[in-house]
């Protein structure tokens, strides 16, 4: 039975979730953990530094973070602020990096510290790459935002926070297996509903500046991720 409730935009889930389970934990890994009211808070503010910082709707934001309460706070966050996700993968190789941030035109990254010098070298193939947020693991000299600075204070812009389920959300790369690397945007028509069934997801093509066809479609942590949103159903 299609439980219509569950159907709600991400910003309103998470509002949801505060509200009635605020402090529970959301998520945690190895190192940290946040509760549902945390979450809202956090993402809220990641969004609104990404406005602060040029990131406006539509435009495309990289994650490439270990598996983590991070790279899902980053995920949410990069929705609430109307942007679209290009996750990748983390043991990703520097070639193939470069082609997604050129492909899908990042204007944004989250990454790790002792990342960050490899992403100052790309901006030279990526020129419209233009803020770096960096969590901590690892060292590094290069200029970037602070990850753990952004949840810590107040964003000068609020989140945008897009009422509708239907606009591009996420791009991911395939891995080029059987021909050309590509990717397919899609976007929330409707979050999970139910043990197991992950997001709906509208696949339609999309075009890099260049003209290549590119493929997108919804990140596999993502799905998860707005699984676990709803509580009744999460092992307890």
């Amino acid at each position: 039975m299609l439980q219509t409730d569950l159907i709600a935009p991400v910003p309103e889930l998470l509002r949801r979730h505060a509200r009635e389970r605020g402090a529970k934990f959301a998520y945690r890994d190895a190192h940290s953990q946040v509760t549902y009211a945390e979450l809202l808070d956090h993402t809220g503010r990641i969004a609104g530094h990404l406005a602060d910082n040029g990131v406006e709707s539509g435009d495309t934001v990289a994650i490439m973070l270990p598996n983590s309460v991070q790279w899902v706070e980053a995920c949410f966050g990069i929705t609430r602020g109307g942007a679209i996700g290009v996750p990748i993968s983390y043991d990703s190789s520097e070639p193939e990096i470069a082609y997604r941030l050129a492909d899908a035109n990042c204007k944004a990254v989250f990454t790790t510290a002792e990342r960050a010098d490899l992403f100052v070298k790309l901006q030279r193939d990526a020129p419209n790459l233009k803020t770096l947020i960096v969590a901590d693991r690892g060292l590094s000299s290069a200029k970037a935002l602070r990850y753990r600075d952004l949840i810590g204070k107040a964003a000068s812009s609020a989140p945008r926070d897009p009422p509708l389920m239907h606009e591009p959300s996420y791009i991911l790369y395939t891995s080029g297996t059987t021909g050309s690397r590509e990717g397919r945007q899609a976007h929330c028509a409707r979050d999970a509903v139910g043990r197991g069934r992950l997001l709906g997801t509208d696949y339609r093509p999309w075009r890099a500046r260049h003209g290549a066809i590119a493929i997108a479609a919804v990140p596999f942590l993502c799905a998860q991720s707005f699984r676990a949103l709803d509580t009744r159903y999460r092992c307890k």
